[in-house]
């Protein structure tokens, strides 16, 4: 395999790291958004989930900046 060729293949691997990332937090702001409009108060959310409303208020942003 060339250098260019494991540099494309390297980049790959990163690219897809991502996107799960992305998609994963997309997905828990998502959920969570869900648990709110049926709701369930924030005790309740931050034992299920793990994540308190701070943190839940920075996962959102990150969401609107991959959308930018």
């Amino acid at each position: 395999m060339t250098y260019a060729q494991e540099l494309l293949k390297e980049g790959r691997t990163e690219g897809r790291a991502e996107g799960r990332t992305e998609g994963e937090i997309k997905a828990e702001v998502r959920i969570i958004e869900n648990l709110l409009q049926e709701g369930m108060e924030w005790a309740a959310i931050e034992r299920v989930t793990g994540v308190n409303e701070a943190q839940f208020q920075a996962l959102k942003q990150q969401v609107e900046d991959m959308n930018d």
